[in-house]
């Protein structure tokens, strides 16, 4: 599993139905990137060159490894693709068109769900959780679990330039909000504990400004 000192993943949420769905149901709403605030961050790929051969090739290496450690069905999937001169045959483009437009429909079609590697960032509990009025749940990030999965689940990077080219979710404790109202800390409480989910309460510091976890 990469980056194994991260065990612990959390969401930030407002008091809402939405929120309370996820302890009732055990399931997690993820958007659409078109959906997300940001226009920056629509998952919109976009092919700026032609696809070659080279890229095809080095697409496989990176996949698969050298050409000499390439499975059976690879090197019958790239013959069928490359003629003896090593140029796409017409059928072999069509497939590796058709694939890159897959990969496009599939990414816009995609769920996102946003974690973050802290509980205790004041600037997340004002803005994520309705000024603190929220909740933060914990998740357990594993090997065995789709957390650990590094094709499921992987750090956010930020590029100066534009790309090219239902899970079950182990909640093991809910945070409340500082400002958590009383109904809404009643009924998380309450769904916390018919499912044996740990919840604690967090608060302001008396000195610095930061959130403590009790």
């Amino acid at each position: 599993m990469l980056y194994p000192r991260i065990t612990k993943l959390y969401m930030y949420k407002s008091p809402d139905a939405y929120t309370l769905d996820i302890l009732i149901s055990g399931r997690l709403w993820a958007a659409k990137p078109e959906q997300f605030n940001d226009p920056f961050d629509d998952g919109n790929l976009k092919i700026t060159k032609d696809f070659t051969e080279q890229d095809y090739l080095a697409a496989t290496c990176r996949k698969y490894g050298k050409s000499d450690q390439w499975p059976s069905e690879v090197v019958q999937h790239v013959n069928e693709n490359l003629d003896a001169d090593g140029n796409f045959t017409p059928e072999g483009r069509d497939r590796v068109n058709k694939a890159i437009q897959d990969l496009i429909e599939e990414n816009r079609n995609s769920g996102v769900i946003c974690l973050s590697e802290v509980c205790d960032s004041i600037l997340m509990w004002s803005h994520y959780a309705k000024k603190h009025t929220g909740v933060c749940f914990e998740f357990i990030r594993a090997e065995d679990n789709e957390l650990g999965d590094e094709e499921i689940c992987s750090p956010v990077k930020y590029e100066r330039h534009y790309p090219q080219i239902k899970f079950l979710w182990p909640i093991s404790r809910v945070i409340l909000g500082a400002r958590i109202e009383k109904w809404f800390k009643s009924c998380i409480e309450t769904l916390c504990k018919e499912r044996n989910i740990q919840c604690v309460q967090a608060e302001k510091s008396d000195r610095e400004f930061r959130i403590e976890i009790t």
